[in-house]
């Protein structure tokens, strides 16, 4: 991702006042620094198996919808995350459970490799939308996020544009960018 344009660098997050070349040189050297500490230890079937379920979603798959702020933020199903863990791990090497914390619902979403399950979780209230329902749809994404799935969608512009290295048709996703993000 070091070598990407500034246009491309700015649609990863906030750009007043921030030298982005000096966060983009520090963010390279510890990215480098940690990828070459954890990978050689991770087995490369997992490796490939996270990759796999960062990609990016067919764009006909990510919808807009106005945000806090009046800027646009884009979504993706719960389904959508639900197929990619299927597709990629397989339909029974992953669950999911839920219970209520405080009023909010909390997700843990678990993927299993080899004899071991790993679990992360994550909450959301309920919606005005879908209440209860949506409450639940929100926090299983959520947690998914956890495990990289959809996590690039929090890098995109609030003025609704799509960055061209998350259309999944364009080559610009990368094994670098998915273990960057």
């Amino acid at each position: 991702m070091g070598s990407g344009s500034r246009g491309e660098v700015e649609a990863l997050g906030p750009t007043e006042d921030f030298d982005w070349q000096e966060a983009q040189s520090s963010d390279e050297a510890e990215v480098s620094e940690l990828r070459q500490a954890a990978l050689p230890k991770i087995k490369p079937e997992v490796i490939y198996m996270m990759r796999e379920i960062k990609k990016p979603f067919a764009l006909s798959r990510v919808k807009p919808r106005k945000g806090h702020g009046g800027g646009t933020l884009h979504y993706i199903d719960a389904r959508d995350v639900m197929f990619r863990l299927d597709e990629v791990v397989g339909p029974l090497n992953w669950q999911d459970s839920y219970k209520e914390v405080m009023g909010r619902i909390v997700c843990t979403l678990s993927i299993r490799f080899g004899d071991e399950w790993i679990s992360k979780e994550d909450g959301a209230g309920d919606t005005k939308i879908e209440g209860d329902k949506g409450g639940i749809s929100d926090a299983f994404k959520r947690s998914a996020v956890k495990w990289g799935c959809g996590r690039y969608l929090y890098y995109f512009p609030k003025n609704g544009s799509i960055p061209s290295w998350a259309d999944p048709d364009s080559g610009k996703w990368t094994n670098e960018v998915s273990d960057r993000i």
